[in-house]
């Protein structure tokens, strides 16, 4: 292996994003078509996702918009099925949809069972069903692949409010650590991202979950601001490429230094 720029470049691969319309997940889509990657983007609603398919192709790369239920075993099944017969192949799936609304947020006692199930379903069981999918694909077709998970500081450390949300994240980094195991073998390397604090829309429209002005937030980060899209998309890529082909099983905390913002 020689060390170089050329250890980076996605050129290539096609890399599926589910999340893609906003925030990370856009993030990463534009990160990997930048780095040559040719692009799913999948999400659930369809007008930020032509959005992001136009700018993805400004890059000169190709984009195929998926709007799917991530949750849903058949949506993932149709997704994965679409995808190999228009772009042939899988080589780096990243596992972004999630989230929590603020209607979701409670103590422990507040949460409804209803509530529990649906937040982890979207950030637990999404990453199962579609990693899972994913790598079916790869095993069968003999392609070295990437997976990529979105953790969050949320599951390292306690979260106020959002005990079903934190023990999600939790257990995307513990699965991502077992997918790693089994699959090793068989060139697969599976990888989680735990963001901090990221300033995409969902976060500006949800500041006072928080319970902190922006100002008092930032004032908590040891680097002096809050995260960008670009900078997880930034280590997506280190994880997707050539560069980190002796690295699986890790989380990478990309968080400016923040360690607690209850």
């Amino acid at each position: 292996m020689t060390v170089g720029p050329d250890l980076f470049s996605l050129k290539g691969k096609v890399a599926l994003v589910t999340g893609a319309g906003s925030g990370i997940g856009k993030g990463l889509s534009l990160g990997f078509a930048n780095a040559g990657a040719d692009i799913v983007l999948v999400d659930i609603n369809s007008e930020t996702l032509d959005v992001i398919g136009s700018e993805v192709s400004k890059i000169g790369r190709q984009a195929l918009t998926i709007v799917a239920d991530v949750t849903k075993r058949e949506a993932i099944d149709k997704l994965v099925n679409r995808t190999i017969d228009k772009m042939g192949r899988i080589n780096i799936v990243a596992n972004v949809a999630g989230g929590l609304s603020t209607a979701q947020r409670g103590t422990a006692l507040e949460l409804s069972e209803e509530s529990w199930d649906s937040v982890v379903t979207l950030n637990l069981k999404s990453v199962f069903l579609l990693s899972t999918a994913a790598a079916k694909v790869m095993i069968n077709r003999k392609i070295k692949g990437s997976i990529i998970n979105i953790g969050s500081i949320a599951g390292l450390t306690s979260y106020p409010g959002a005990s079903h949300y934190g023990a999600a994240k939790a257990g995307v980094m513990h699965l991502t650590k077992s997918l790693a195991a089994d699959w090793g073998r068989v060139g697969i390397r599976v990888n989680a991202i735990a963001p901090g604090v990221i300033d995409t829309p969902l976060f500006r429209q949800a500041e006072t979950f928080f319970h902190v002005e922006r100002e008092k937030l930032i004032e908590k980060v040891p680097l002096g601001r809050l995260g960008l899209p670009e900078d997880i998309a930034a280590v997506a890529i280190f994880l997707a490429s050539d560069a980190s082909d002796y690295v699986t099983g890790q989380t990478i905390i990309v968080n400016g230094g923040l360690e607690y913002f209850g």
